[in-house]
């Protein structure tokens, strides 16, 4: 076996079925408050579309479905190495978390043209995904059309949450790697390491904090 072979191996059992079920199970958790509107909206698409599509039509559905999972699976690999790899690159060049690493090489690079480009299969499906929902919207009634577009939104946000996730989880890597041999370093990174929290509303400012507080005193 080649070191090339094995670092193809390493990279596919760390990026494995377990992985993909969290990023999966970590959505779940955030759409009930955060997503509650597009997911409803999606369930309402895919319980009414079967009735009134054609056959032809469904399969263009099942097709353009089929391609955003696949786009999901991509942008939940490559977020975590974009986010890996932004993480090393802040440690030596004292670069920003953001702007430097996330909006550059994680929204620029995969969510934005032309930087989609790049990667050859993921546009690929994206132009596919387009074309079919295209064909679908000239076809139906403006009622049936919003449903469609209710099914495009919610894959749309699945698909950038994915990436957002794995991008912080390939970030919290390489900041594990650099503890490991340089101690604990990371903590010179803790501000960035935050202000990524921040950007990704993992956590909110203190303000935000008291008036969650606030909300649940008054709700409970």
């Amino acid at each position: 076996m080649s070191v090339a072979s094995m670092l193809e191996n390493m990279k596919r059992r760390a990026l494995d079925s377990t992985y993909d079920a969290y990023i999966s199970e970590e959505y779940d958790a955030w759409a009930v408050e955060s997503f509650a509107t597009e997911e409803g909206e999606y369930d309402a698409a895919r319980l009414e579309l079967p009735k009134v599509l054609s056959s032809e039509q469904m399969e263009k559905l099942k097709t353009m479905e089929e391609r955003y999972r696949q786009n999901r699976k991509y942008a939940s690999h490559y977020g975590f190495e974009a986010g890996l790899f932004s993480g090393f690159q802040l440690f030596f060049s004292g670069n920003g978390i953001t702007e430097d690493g996330f909006d550059r090489y994680l929204m620029k690079s995969l969510m934005e043209m032309p930087g989609m480009q790049r990667h050859v299969d993921y546009y690929a499906r994206n132009d596919e995904i387009l074309r079919l929902g295209k064909e679908l919207g000239e076809e139906l009634t403006d009622e049936n059309k919003e449903h469609v577009v209710s099914l495009e939104c919610a894959w749309g946000q699945r698909i950038h949450s994915f990436a957002c996730h794995a991008f912080y989880c390939g970030y919290r890597a390489a900041l594990r790697v650099i503890d490991a041999v340089g101690g604990l370093e990371s903590m010179s990174m803790i501000d960035h390491t935050l202000l990524l929290e921040y950007r990704l509303g993992y956590i909110g400012s203190y303000e935000q904090v008291e008036r969650e507080q606030e909300r649940k005193k008054k709700t409970s």
